[in-house]
């Protein structure tokens, strides 16, 4: 029997080993996951000298960001123009 109330906390090693059984395919990376919890987008609990990660927040976050950052392969509009008045032309020297 499995007590929902206790969170899957798990060492950076251990979430990366997780997901990469769940999806052997996976492209996530034990870096990535460690980028994750150094720039505070995934909270890590201290024990001792470990980083501990709580599963449920990983995969709800890993799931999140799938759906809602899901713009790869459009074209954006850039904001500003480029002003090329200033570059010289392709083989005319400077005088």
């Amino acid at each position: 029997m499995q007590n929902n109330n206790i969170p899957r906390m798990r060492t950076i090693e251990e979430a990366y080993n997780e997901i990469k059984s769940l999806d052997p395919n996976t492209a996530i990376s034990k870096n990535f996951i460690r980028t994750l919890t150094v720039s505070g987008k995934i909270p890590v609990s201290k024990a001792g000298r470990k980083n501990l990660i709580n599963m449920d927040i990983l995969e709800n976050y890993l799931c999140n960001e799938c759906s809602i950052n899901n713009d790869s392969g459009t074209i954006r509009p850039i904001s500003t123009k480029i002003d090329y008045s200033n570059y010289r032309k392709a083989g005319v020297a400077n005088v």
